[in-house]
């Protein structure tokens, strides 16, 4: 009578016995499957970690690179070096100053005027760099109005080399914004500085600098004279005839003739002072020569000169 349970238990058992034997199975299999994911995982991790490292070393080698190129490098090859390496980095710079910085080492002046105000202290930078001086004076004054104000800021804080240029651009840009920072360069203890400010002033031709530029004919310096006389008649300064009428008696040839040749563009101006010049001996050659450049209007003046006893003024009056 018990035949059919002993039955029923070992056919229940050698079932648990089979589930067992296929659940282990299935977790040796499951093992095995987690085994490989985490070698795979394991691998994954390793190349990453690898192109993480690549990748912070590329990270070193674009940050030593940007660096140098917002440092004062005084070399337009190391410059041009450094922006190759950025761009071959597949560097983007983060803003307008960082891209000044990049085009303008990397000379691509174009691109860097089209930055205009940004473009500005980056030029300036590299401006005592002979090697590159004439293009980044160019790209400046082509950038144009954009660029006066940054360099009216700065104009008065570089070294004195770097005044002269910017003065001598800022005359090229000829905005009027310029002439009360460039009036305060005329006091510069360089001499270059004020001679190039000067001429800068007569190209920009604001009238509010014809006393500044009368005042620079007392300059010891005959080459600044000369500049001031030339920047007064581009002023058409009438009013400073006096002045340059006194430059007449100087002993430098080429400011005489610069005095003689501005007087004459007076004209009409500039003929009775130049009547009372022939009579002082020092002054008479040349008061005959401007009179004579003037023509008709002095006529009558160089027919008295003609009469004149001094035989220098006799010949050049004929």
């Amino acid at each position: 009578t018990l035949f059919p349970y002993t039955t029923l238990f070992r056919s229940i058992k050698e079932i648990a016995i089979q589930q067992k034997a296929d659940s282990e199975k299935e977790l040796r299999k499951l093992r095995g499957e987690l085994h490989e994911r985490e070698r795979l995982l394991d691998k994954r991790q390793d190349t990453l970690e690898e192109q993480a490292e690549q990748i912070r070393k590329q990270e070193k080698i674009v940050e030593s690179t940007q660096r140098k190129l917002t440092e004062r490098i005084q070399d337009a090859n190391r410059r041009k070096i450094a922006a190759d390496a950025l761009s071959q980095a597949d560097w983007s710079p983060q803003n307008n100053e960082e891209e000044a910085c990049y085009l303008v080492a990397g000379q691509w002046w174009d691109k860097a005027i089209v930055l205009a105000a940004d473009s500005v202290k980056p030029l300036v930078r590299i401006l005592e760099d002979n090697k590159v001086q004439r293009e980044a004076l160019d790209a400046l004054v082509q950038i144009g109005q954009p660029a006066v104000e940054p360099l009216n800021r700065i104009v008065m804080t570089e070294a004195a080399e770097k005044r002269r240029l910017i003065a001598g651009i800022l005359g090229r840009i000829g905005d009027v914004r310029s002439t009360e920072p460039l009036i305060q360069l005329l006091s510069d203890r360089k001499k270059a500085v004020r001679l190039t400010v000067t001429q800068a002033l007569g190209q920009i031709g604001d009238k509010v600098a014809v006393e500044p530029i009368i005042n620079q004919l007392a300059d010891p310096d005959f080459a600044i004279k000369k500049a001031a006389v030339i920047t007064l008649g581009k002023l058409k300064a009438s009013e400073a005839i006096p002045a340059i009428i006194i430059q007449l008696k100087s002993k430098d040839e080429q400011l005489q003739q610069a005095a003689e040749t501005v007087l004459a563009e007076f004209g009409d101006n500039a003929v009775t002072h130049l009547i009372v010049a022939l009579s002082e001996p020092e002054m008479r050659p040349s008061a005959a020569k401007a009179l004579k450049m003037i023509g008709s209007p002095a006529v009558g003046v160089i027919s008295e000169a003609m009469k004149s006893e001094d035989v220098d003024v006799e010949e050049v009056a004929i």
